[in-house]
């Protein structure tokens, strides 16, 4: 340290650490408040990005649904198609049993018709029969199986596309909210009817307990001895 005109003057190498140390106590303090303070607001080129984003996202979303579709229709085909063969492995023990207790019953009628007279080439005879099939048999009823199936995939892909899009608007409504910049446009956002409540506009007005969705699917059956003889048999709809 060095004097001057009586007065202490500090040397110049430590007037350059003491700068340095005020330089490098103003950083840190600065950095604690930084972690402190609230993030700023996305930019407009962020949440377009983003929104750029959701699109893509949901469009590879819809493209799973109709990839889904087409398996489940697939699935419908072959079990409609399928064939079950009497000596699978699932249940040939149990159609063998089957197979040999009817050869038994019709060994006793043979003998029973030999003991009355009755020729061997004319005597009535006992057999076990196989479907391979069930309902499904039948066309027309494979067409009717076929019909149901794809109306309740297709209503399946229709709710998880609604899903899909219901989510997008979400990620969309809060974007757009984040770049509002004024008070008013926010309260308008608020306001805005919901999903939900627009749905609830939508539904038919019912005349009965059940509703009118309830009428629609229920069938029409005839019943011999009534007034008009048909009547409307009941059965549980979701909705």
């Amino acid at each position: 340290m060095a004097e001057h005109g009586g007065a202490p003057v500090a040397s110049r190498g430590a007037a350059s650490k003491a700068g340095a140390g005020d330089t490098l106590s103003s950083t840190v303090d600065r950095a604690g408040d930084g972690a402190d303070s609230p993030a700023a607001p996305m930019s407009k080129a962020d949440r377009g990005n983003l929104e750029r984003l959701a699109r893509k996202r949901a469009k590879v979303a819809r493209a799973m649904i109709g990839e889904r579709v087409k398996v489940l229709r697939a699935d419908v085909e072959d079990q409609l198609s399928a064939e079950y063969r009497f000596d699978d492995a699932v249940w040939a023990d149990i159609a063998r049993q089957a197979s040999d207790a009817v050869q038994q019953a019709d060994a006793r009628i043979a003998e029973a018709c030999r003991q009355v007279g009755v020729p061997e080439n004319l005597r009535p005879g006992l057999t076990i029969g196989w479907r391979s099939r069930g309902e499904n048999a039948l066309a027309s009823r494979r067409a009717e199986l076929r019909k149901l199936a794809h109306a309740r995939i297709d209503a399946a892909a229709e709710s998880a596309k609604v899903s899909i899009e219901s989510s997008l608007l979400e990620v969309e409504t809060e974007l757009i909210r984040d770049g509002l910049e004024t008070a008013a446009a926010v309260a308008y956002v608020q306001a805005m009817p919901t999903r939900t409540s627009c749905c609830r506009r939508w539904r038919w007005p019912s005349s009965t307990s059940q509703g009118r969705t309830a009428v629609l699917t229920t069938p029409t059956t005839y019943t011999p001895g009534t007034a008009d003889g048909c009547h409307r048999r009941r059965r549980p709809v979701s909705w």
